[in-house]
């Protein structure tokens, strides 16, 4: 049973993850991300809410610069297109990606945009959903 002090315990981790964006923060922002990914049992609305809430702080950190730049940031995308699966999260998490393709620096990093690109059209069915 999902009780409301598990669930705030994972809005104060977000909070501090948006306050205190350093690298030391990330992998428990990707932790919480890929709580939205498809396992074995079906997700709870728990697990896809704290997956929406990580994918939007990444998303915001990404877009605005807000101490973490891509380099540090690059690895959460295979997450991301992961968690796209999951058709609740698909626009979210295909949003995120399509901010850290359109970063100003990821013209440094050719061969993952050509990897997201060629992981991206494996996902076109979801994709034309969502246009």
């Amino acid at each position: 049973m999902v009780t409301i002090y598990s669930y705030l315990k994972y809005l104060v981790i977000l909070f501090i993850l948006w306050v205190f964006p350093h690298c030391l923060v990330l992998p428990i922002l990707n932790s919480v991300i890929c709580r939205g990914i498809k396992r074995g049992n079906p997700l709870t609305t728990e697990d896809e809410s704290l997956s929406q809430s990580g994918i939007k702080c990444l998303s915001s950190w990404i877009q605005h610069g807000v101490g973490v730049g891509l380099e540090e940031t690059i690895h959460l995308v295979e997450p991301l297109l992961a968690v796209s699966r999951n058709s609740s999260l698909s626009e979210t998490a295909l949003e995120a990606v399509a901010v850290v393709v359109n970063h100003p620096e990821a013209h440094r990093y050719p061969s993952l945009l050509m990897s997201i690109l060629a992981q991206l059209l494996s996902l076109q069915d979801r994709i034309v959903c969502l246009v």
